[in-house]
């Protein structure tokens, strides 16, 4: 396959002493500037009014209601938690689609994921880098949510089911594909 260039995040800060004094300099002048800011000269502008914020924050933390974005259209989506709720036990429900576990997954992916890397390493077919990269170490289980399609009915939209894999055990092998 060929070196994929994927690796895992370098956390690496080299030693000022391998600094060229150039860059030192510049770095001094500008935390100089920043320090030099006097902090009643930053004035806030706020677009929304106290009672609009107060109102936004009271939306934000009722717990009977779900905020979404849609599906299309760039429009905020309010549904009562209710509501929200039946559409993904209507959508999980549909056993044509979907197969309930009787167990989280993520530890038998996890084992079978590092066999294959393992083999793949043996074999010299990636490198070193690149298992490091495909092996998750503290992967997240996944999630379900919809987003709601006013598209397809404005007053009981159905919901477009998403599995989120945001730092799941295959979000590596995710990667690896995308590049084949």
């Amino acid at each position: 396959m060929g070196d994929t260039g994927l690796c895992n995040k370098s956390f690496f800060t080299p030693p000022s002493a391998s600094i060229p004094v150039e860059i030192l300099a510049f770095e001094q002048a500008v935390m100089k500037d920043i320090n030099d800011i006097e902090p009643a000269s930053l004035k806030v502008f706020h677009n929304m009014t106290r009672e609009e914020k107060k109102e936004l924050q009271d939306l934000a933390n009722n717990t009977r209601i779900v905020i979404k974005p849609a599906d299309k259209g760039g429009a905020l989506v309010i549904q009562t938690i209710d509501n929200y709720r039946n559409e993904c036990l209507r959508l999980l429900g549909d056993t044509s689609n979907y197969e309930r576990l009787q167990e989280d997954p993520t530890i038998f992916l996890k084992n079978k994921i590092r066999s294959m890397v393992e083999q793949a390493l043996a074999h010299n077919w990636i490198s070193q880098k690149e298992s490091d990269f495909l092996m998750n170490k503290n992967p997240l289980t996944q999630y379900f949510y919809t987003i709601p399609k006013i598209h397809k009915h404005p007053k009981a939209p159905p919901g477009r089911p998403i599995v989120s894999g945001i730092n799941s055990v295959l979000e590596p092998m995710s990667c690896l594909l995308m590049l084949s």
